[in-house]
Order: C-alpha cells, then sequence, then structure tokens
C-alpha cells in the first residue's frame, strides 16, 4: 500500500515546483525572446542471448535463453533556457509496477551553475553509473552488482533534488536528493534470471514478492573533477527498508520494518576518452525499528535483528575506434537471512571480460563472460538449515542494441 505521508510530500514537492516554474517562465519571458524551445527524443531495444552452466539455482529454470531483455525511452523539452523537463522510461523483466517502469520524470530550474533545483522523479545520483545504466551507453552487458542489484541504494528517488557545482580547474559537484523510494530488493534482468539473482544462488532473496512500499529516504553526493581524475564520496539513508527475519521457534519467515543506510566511494581516471578506469567501494547496514510489525508474538517483545554488506568492483577499458574491450572484478556481500540465531550471507566474487563493437552510432554490439563463485558465510545452524553450498558458475551473455 502506498504510503499516504509520503504521498502527500511527493506532490507537495511536485505543486512548489510547478508555482516555480510559472513564476520563472513569467520573469524570464523577456529575457528568453530569442530561445528556441528544444525537444529530444530518444530510445533503444536490447536484445540479448544468455548462457549459464549453473544448475543448481533454485530460481533459474534453464541454462539458455534469447529474448528482449531491456527497452528504453526518453524524452526531453527546454520550453526556457534555464528550465527542462525530462522523463525516461525503461522496461526490463520482471518489471513489478507502473512506479518501477518510469526512473525517470522531473523539471529542473537552472539558477546559475552552483544551484539548480529539481523536483519529479531523478535516478540516484550516489553511482555515477546508475544515472548512465541505459544500455546503449554502456560497453557491458552485465553491470556491476554492487549497482544493478539497487540492494545498497534504490534505483531513483522521488522528490526534491538540489544540485550544482563550483570552480574552474577543480571543480566541486554536489547533489542532494531526498523524498521518497521503493521498498530497496533485488532488480532481476535477463533471460534465464540470473541477473539479480547472482549473490542469492544458495539463499533465498530478501525480500521477495513484497507489495511495493514507499518510504522516505535520501542521499548526498560530493565529487570532486579535476582534469581527467574524478573522487566522489556518496550516503543514502532509508528511514524504512525490508529485512527478512527467520524465526527458528516456528520457521516462519516474516518482513521486519528496519533502517537502512550506505556509504560509497567512487574513482575514475580517464585519459584522453579511451583508456578509462573506474572502482567503487561501499559498505552498508540494516537494522529493525520499533514497529508493531517487529514485534514477537510469543513475548511482546520487539524483534532486534542487524544486517552488513559490502559491495566494490574496479575495471579497466580502452576505446580503439569502433572496439571497446573491458576487464572487471567485483565482489558483493549480501544479506541472505536474518534470523533468531544470527544471520546468514552470500558472499560473491566474479571476474568478467567482455568486448563491445559499435560500428555506428545506432548500432551496438557486445559480448561478456564472468566467471562467478559463492562462499556461504554465518551461524552454521542456519546454513545447514538451507542447506547451503559454496558454488563456481560461468555466465555468457551476448547483446545487441538498436537506437534511434
Amino acid at each position: 500500500m502506498t504510503n499516504y505521508k509520503t504521498n502527500r510530500f511527493y506532490y507537495l514537492t511536485l505543486g512548489v515546483f510547478s508555482v516555480l516554474s510559472l513564476f520563472y517562465s513569467s520573469a524570464t519571458s523577456a529575457q528568453d525572446e530569442d530561445w528556441e524551445p528544444q525537444t529530444f527524443v530518444t530510445g533503444y531495444t536490447n536484445v540479448i542471448a544468455e548462457f549459464t552452466d549453473e544448475s543448481s539455482h533454485k530460481e533459474i529454470n534453464k541454462d539458455i535463453g534469447i529474448g528482449l531483455a531491456e527497452v528504453g525511452f526518453l524524452a526531453s523539452y527546454k520550453p526556457l533556457r534555464n528550465l527542462e523537463f525530462k522523463s525516461t522510461l525503461v522496461w526490463k523483466q520482471d518489471v513489478p509496477d507502473l512506479q518501477s517502469l518510469l526512473v525517470e520524470a522531473y523539471g529542473t530550474y537552472t539558477v546559475n551553475e552552483k544551484f539548480k533545483i529539481g523536483a519529479g522523479k531523478f535516478l540516484t545520483p550516489l553511482s555515477p553509473v546508475n544515472t548512465y545504466f541505459y544500455a546503449p551507453l554502456n560497453p557491458s552487458v552485465a553491470l556491476p552488482m554492487v549497482i544493478s542489484h539497487y540492494f545498497l541504494t534504490p534505483q531513483s528517488i522521488s522528490g526534491l533534488q538540489l544540485s550544482g557545482q563550483f570552480g574552474s580547474d577543480l571543480k566541486v559537484n554536489y547533489n542532494l536528493t531526498y523524498g521518497n523510494y521503493t521498498t530497496i530488493g533485488h532488480i532481476k534482468g535477463g533471460i534465464i534470471n540470473l541477473l539479480g539473482n547472482e549473490d542469492l544462488a544458495n539463499l533465498q532473496p530478501a525480500p521477495k514478492n513484497l507489495e511495493q512500499n514507499y518510504d522516505l529516504g535520501g542521499s548526498a553526493r560530493l565529487a570532486f573533477d579535476y582534469d581527467f581524475l574524478t573522487i566522489g564520496a556518496n550516503y543514502f539513508d532509508g528511514t524504512r527498508a525490508t529485512l527478512s527475519f527467520v524465526d527458528f521457534n516456528t520457521f516462519e519467515t516474516r518482513f521486519l520494518s528496519s533502517r537502512k543506510w550506505s556509504f560509497g566511494v567512487d574513482f575514475h581516471l580517464n585519459f584522453d576518452e579511451k583508456l578509462k578506469l573506474n572502482a567503487e567501494y561501499w559498505v552498508g547496514g540494516n537494522k529493525t525499528v520499533d514497529d508493531p510489525n517487529n514485534l514477537d508474538a510469543s513475548t511482546g517483545n520487539s524483534i532486534n535483528a542487524t544486517a552488513d554488506y559490502d559491495g566494490y568492483y574496479a575495471e579497466v577499458l580502452y576505446t580503439l575506434g569502433k572496439f571497446t574491450p573491458y576487464v572487471r572484478y567485483e565482489g558483493l556481500t549480501d544479506l541472505g537471512y536474518a534470523t533468531s540465531l544470527g544471520t546468514a550471507y552470500n558472499s560473491i566474487d566474479a571476474l568478467g571480460f567482455g568486448l563491445a563493437y559499435r560500428p555506428r552510432y545506432e548500432l551496438l554490439f557486445k559480448v561478456d563472460y564472468r566467471k562467478l563463485g559463492t562462499t556461504a558465510k554465518g551461524n552454521d545452524i542456519i546454513l545447514n538449515a538451507f542447506s547451503v553450498e559454496d558454488t563456481d558458475f560461468s555466465h555468457l551473455i551476448l547483446s545487441a542494441v538498436f537506437s534511434f
């Protein structure tokens, strides 16, 4: 059920921005008499073929698949020099609802380079990859797990956003976003259901098959950009999230209200638009909060459960004409279950290689190969109860992206 207070906050921010937009439009109409409104429309389709030798995964029902994996549509409109509206729809496998289909829908008003204000739905601007995850913009088919799972941070936040940039040689960029966001889970993709499930090969996803909830939260990013180097620091605080919990006295699985946070740093080197190095490291935590939903039925006391997690990746890309090869190493330690006996995790690492070929701007062909391995961590009783075993498997993806 959609939370009334968060919905009220959302519509209030849209109303405030609408008033500001009208005021700005009337105040600057004389200055922008020579301005021609600009409209931009683009879209793409992404067809992939997947292969894996992982057969024990409870979520995977086949080891080979081919089909439509992603469709995107973007439109932007600038009626005035400093006013822009933008919306982006992206369909993927397992899109749960219309809210998730609409990844962006906002308006921004630029006071000057140092201050911009916006209202609507924004891609969470913490990891740079999240703001350009679209298939035509990435040489890799499978994005880094720490980003594509949307487990540490949500894909989008709906509300208000303040951003800007200071400096000339050394540029300092900031972004503050606050509003409501969808319950954080694992966003699945691809055809054979492996993407988004890599780290959960042994443990049941958490949360899974939940009603979409919308809770208040915010993000903050500070980035320093000097010549070919960019360094960023990021923070997300979700006032409410969902934590799966198993009571080993009753073997009942419950989804408890919790607070979730994550902190990440990112590092980027870009030499002459050819050689690029990208790296990110994230840590986070999830802790239950005081809530009637979190009471233990037998004792009447609140259930206290906590979990920590982290993720990282480092990749090198080199563009040589129409070809871009890359290599990436990544890892993710993720909560599988919180229980009355403790917690159980899956830690996964992956070494990947890929090649992208763009014969022309509208066409992009990609191949990705990843060797993945999972390692179970946590209480032995929990791991034995869920028959958890370490696994190693391979994943090959072929992709063809057509855009306009």
